[in-house]
């Protein structure tokens, strides 16, 4: 599968190492150069753009909060290319995620937003489920992550 991944933090890029080792193409894009270098040894390309990223068949984010996915995906989604599917791990408000689905629908894309369920430790495992569609999460997900 050819992949995007944008936001290369502790979880991010675990979870972007697991797609590698798993035999995507991945291209990965973070705003400060040292996760990109060490995913590259990896098997991952890197790219220079966040909008090189914002391609292929999918795309993964996973930034910090609201402000970083205004920042840097906002940008990229009116050239979104036609079909691709984003895969937002962010923590955002539910009025963001909301946001981007009526964006990404106006662009024959598709987004999930998905909440990651555990912590980076299995990440690096690359043995758990680690995503829960935003629409299923219980009301007291936090609750659950533990489980």
């Amino acid at each position: 599968m050819d992949i995007g991944f944008i936001g290369l933090g502790t979880m991010g890029s675990r979870v972007c190492e697991n797609l590698v080792k798993g035999g995507n193409k991945v291209r990965v894009w973070n705003r400060s150069r040292g996760a990109v270098d060490a995913l590259a040894h990896v098997g991952a390309t890197p790219v220079s753009t966040a909008r090189e990223a914002f391609s292929g068949d999918a795309v993964f984010s996973m930034l910090a909060d609201d402000a970083a996915v205004r920042a840097v995906i906002d940008p990229l989604l009116d050239g979104a290319p036609k079909g691709l599917v984003h895969v937002n791990m962010a923590t955002i408000s539910v009025a963001l995620a909301r946001d981007l689905a009526v964006r990404h629908r106006a662009r024959a894309s598709s987004t999930w937003p998905l909440l990651s369920s555990v912590g980076p430790s299995w990440q690096r495992q690359g043995s758990s489920p680690l995503l829960w569609p935003v629409s299923r999460v219980p009301s007291r997900a936090s609750n659950r992550s533990s489980q």
